[in-house]
């Protein structure tokens, strides 16, 4: 079995893209696991601390599990083209994909934002994908996430706005300041099973950066963008985002907190 990759094996660059990513999760984590989120429901936010949460919401919310995703997918080409060179076969990443899955099941038992048993489940898919043409990854990337925002997005907000739903918030599982034990037990009664039924539906969008991951990685994109090409692609996605930064301003200052549907979109 091949040990570790060498260090002159290593693409400097995505370790740099990746510890960045996992800073930014991290970050984004923090508000929970201070409690001044998940645990005490939608708090209310005022003055510095609501422009503080805006900015947050602007440019760290959801945006570092993307990169990650990414990055998961380019892993998977170069390792998949590296182990193929070698002779091996497709079963030692499956072999890792598993132990992948089982650090998912128990993380997944202490903390509900768990992402890797997500990436287990649907990461077992890519290696169907790896003898396709870039052509035809790209159009499997691009209809999964495109699919998935309308079907998870745009159609709860059609029902949301046609029928008045409004979202009133969640009540606080008062079992989780009763000490770890009965969290656990909480946990496993009410959310783990829930969260993996969940990850069949949020991973539609995952398999799509994968894939688009798996086109970058296989083209080398990362490694051969120009500072225009960087420049201009930064400034369409910047652009594109506008809309979804005006629905998150409309959140915290103001009427749009009661819109779920719309605000998940954002």
């Amino acid at each position: 079995m091949a040990g570790p990759i060498q260090t002159n094996e290593r693409i400097i660059l995505y370790d740099i893209i990746r510890g960045f990513a996992l800073c930014g999760i991290f970050l984004v984590n923090i508000p929970s696991m201070l409690g001044s989120d998940w645990m005490f429901g939608r708090p209310d936010y005022y003055g510095n601390d609501l422009f503080v949460r805006t900015l947050f919401d602007l440019f760290v919310q959801t945006k570092f599990y993307t990169i990650f995703s990414l990055l998961f997918g380019i892993g998977f080409s170069i390792f998949l083209e590296r182990s193929y060179a070698r002779g091996e076969s497709v079963s030692r990443y499956i072999r890792r994909i598993a132990i992948l899955f089982l650090f998912g099941l128990a993380h997944l038992a202490i903390w509900s934002g768990d992402i890797l048993h997500t990436y287990a489940m649907w990461g077992l898919l890519l290696p169907l994908f790896y003898g396709l043409s870039n052509r035809a990854i790209l159009t499997w990337a691009w209809s999964l996430l495109i699919g998935s925002f309308l079907l998870f997005n745009v159609a709860p907000i059609y029902v949301e706005w046609a029928f008045g739903y409004m979202y009133l918030g969640e009540s606080f599982p008062r079992v989780f300041n009763s000490g770890f034990g009965p969290w656990l037990d909480y946990r496993f009664d009410n959310e783990i099973f829930t969260m993996i039924q969940n990850s069949l539906f949020v991973g539609i969008e995952i398999l799509g950066l994968f894939l688009l991951g798996l086109f970058i990685g296989r083209e080398r994109k990362l490694l051969t963008w120009s500072i225009q090409g960087l420049t201009r692609t930064a400034a369409i996605c910047a652009i594109a985002a506008i809309p979804f930064w005006g629905i998150i301003i409309w959140h915290h200052y103001g009427d749009g907190a009661s819109y779920m549907s719309t605000n998940s979109a954002a």
